[in-house]
Order: C-alpha cells, then sequence, then structure tokens
C-alpha cells in the first residue's frame, strides 16, 4: 500500500504580527483594575514557558527517572522601538518598561519593580496569558547608522493564568 499524505489545512494563515503585549504598573488601593499600555512598536515577541520540574525518582522506578512538572519558568522576550514625540518622550509602556528594570538603582524607584503583562494573539482566543514579571533590557542595535531597539525580557513571578483575550472579548 502506498501512502497518501495529507492534503494541506484549508483556510488562513494566522500572522506573528498578530501577537499583543499590554503592561501595567500594579494598582495601587484603592484602584483595583490596571491601566494597559498598549505596546505597538515591538517585534520578535517571543513567549516561553519552560517546565520547572524536581526529581522523584525512587527504587520503584528502577533506574528510570521521575520527574514531575511542579511549575514553569515563563518568560517573554521582544524588542522595542523607542520612538520620540514633539517633546523628546518616548512611549509611555517603553518608559514603564525601562523604570521597571531600572527600579532597583540608585536613583530608581523600588515600587516600580514588578509590573503587570498581558500578551495575546488577536485571532486566537486560547493564546491569552496574564501575569506579574520583573523586566530587563539591553540595546539591541549599536551600529553607527541603526535604528535604536531595546531588546526586553520579562520573567514571570510563578503566576501566569490564561485569561480572556482581550481581542476577542467584548466587554
Amino acid at each position: 500500500m502506498v501512502y497518501t499524505p495529507p492534503a494541506p489545512t484549508q483556510g488562513s494563515n494566522a500572522n506573528s504580527y498578530e501577537f499583543h503585549l499590554d503592561v501595567a504598573s500594579v494598582p495601587v488601593s484603592p484602584a483595583t483594575e490596571p491601566t494597559w499600555l498598549s505596546g505597538p512598536d515591538i517585534t520578535g515577541l517571543q513567549p516561553n514557558a519552560a517546565p520547572k520540574t524536581a526529581d522523584g525518582t525512587t527504587y520503584a522506578n528502577r533506574g528510570q527517572d521521575d520527574t514531575p512538572t511542579v511549575g514553569e519558568t515563563f518568560t517573554v522576550a521582544f524588542d522595542a522601538k523607542p520612538v520620540k514625540n514633539t517633546a523628546g518622550s518616548i512611549q509611555p509602556f517603553i518608559s514603564l518598561l525601562i523604570a521597571a528594570a531600572q527600579a532597583t538603582l540608585k536613583g530608581g524607584d523600588p515600587t516600580k519593580k514588578v509590573i503587570l503583562a498581558r500578551v495575546y494573539h488577536e485571532t486566537i482566543p486560547e493564546l491569552s496569558w496574564q501575569f506579574t514579571a520583573e523586566v530587563s533590557f539591553q540595546r539591541k542595535n549599536t551600529g553607527n547608522a541603526d535604528v535604536e531597539f531595546l531588546s526586553f525580557t520579562l520573567t514571570s513571578k510563578g503566576d501566569r493564568e490564561i485569561v480572556d483575550n482581550p481581542a476577542i472579548t467584548t466587554p
């Protein structure tokens, strides 16, 4: 019998630019809802969930590993292009990220160290998460005539959860 491969799935492709990132300061009482700032000037958005495992091996496993998943390490990496307005200020979402990354430096604001973030896909409802994160960044382009980009990494504080997709859910 000759193998016949299945035909490609019919329909339209999802696109990488349909992923979105919003960030917010953690609300301080009495506020309960965050004020989300969209990040439109990003590229290379890469959510990455890696399982956190523990050694559960006993003699009963007879030499085989038993490494149950006990959590995850979740990061989101992306590049952002700072764009200055007529007053010389960059976008509020980038300012928030930089303030969080520099919160523990002398002159920084330690209350801004942890931020809220949500990542979602505009056409795939199942791809929507929210979490608190710490931020780090570095320059991406260093050439003499390069457009400035900053490479950010958001590292979850261990509370990532699936949420209603804000691109699809109607309030």
